[in-house]
């Protein structure tokens, strides 16, 4: 009677009378108990299964929605740095290196564990060491020849490209010094 509803009450009963006597109908009745305690464990068993067969599968779920992200930010980084080596091609191509050392380095932040971009940015920032020396001894030339305006002009391009060269920035100042006294002279000699 107590088997469906209190199986260990059941079970507490034929235990007990069990050691009262021992009789075929209670030893049917325990191998009733054990088969039918046997049966619900198996019914728990596959529930659970299927319990952790749906966390499984929503768990790979979860994994294939990570790794469809993974796959969509490793697109996104791969363009933007893409982007990037196109802005700093097109920089260098133009002449204008400190845009293109500033692109390569955001691409080296970007992804830092490749050497490569350093290497780019030691390359550029010799080209632009390069080109401010051509730039200075040309605004050399320009001071010697009294061709002073264009030698000013020359000298403000080696600051754009390196704004920490006071030599330069004294340089421009001495010269423009020089072109205010010139212009002062000959505002005299006009009147």
């Amino acid at each position: 009677y107590q088997l469906e509803k209190e199986p260990a009450l059941a079970k507490l009963c034929l235990d007990l009378a069990a050691e009262i006597e021992l009789t075929p109908e209670i030893e049917q009745r325990l191998a009733a108990f054990d088969l039918r305690k046997a049966e619900q464990k198996s019914i728990q068993q596959q529930q659970s299964q299927r319990i952790q067969g749906k966390e499984a599968s929503t768990k790979n779920g979860a994994k294939k929605t990570t790794l469809k992200q993974l796959a969509a930010r490793r697109e996104k980084r791969r363009n933007q740095i893409e982007g990037l080596l196109s802005d700093a091609d097109q920089a260098i191509t133009k002449g204008d290196f400190p845009s293109a050392v500033d692109h390569l380095k955001q691409v080296a932040s970007i992804q830092p564990e490749s050497s490569d971009y350093w290497i780019e940015i030691e390359r550029v920032k010799l080209a632009i060491e390069d080109q401010i020396d051509k730039l200075v001894r040309q605004g050399e030339v320009y001071y010697g020849y009294d061709q002073l305006e264009e030698a000013v002009s020359t000298w403000e391009d080696v600051l754009i490209l390196d704004p920490e060269r006071n030599d330069i920035a004294d340089r421009i100042n001495r010269a423009r010094k020089v072109l205010l006294k010139l212009k002062t002279i000959k505002n005299q000699n006009d009147v």
